[in-house]
């Protein structure tokens, strides 16, 4: 794969699985740190992911492996929790 031929477009594209490659790797080997974790969190929200994403997507490999929860999540457990 020659990258000085690639449009602008493929090149975005090639960048987005790298780096969502480099960051499932991260987390499925346990390297991956708290700052880390945040700035995935931070990358998926950039990116408009949310619990809606197709389940074969790449991005949903990485929201599953994830040790976190959605603040919307959070927020609910408290409105059950207070009745």
């Amino acid at each position: 794969m020659d990258i000085n031929n690639m449009s602008t477009e493929e090149k975005d594209d090639f960048l987005k699985n790298l780096t969502v490659d480099w960051m499932i790797h991260q987390v499925q080997s346990g390297e991956a740190t708290p700052s880390l974790i945040n700035c995935i969190r931070q990358y998926l929200k950039d990116n408009g992911v949310h619990s809606s994403i197709k389940h074969d997507s790449q991005m949903q490999d990485l929201v599953s492996i994830l040790p976190f929860k959605d603040d919307d999540d959070e927020g609910k457990e408290q409105e059950v929790a207070n009745g």
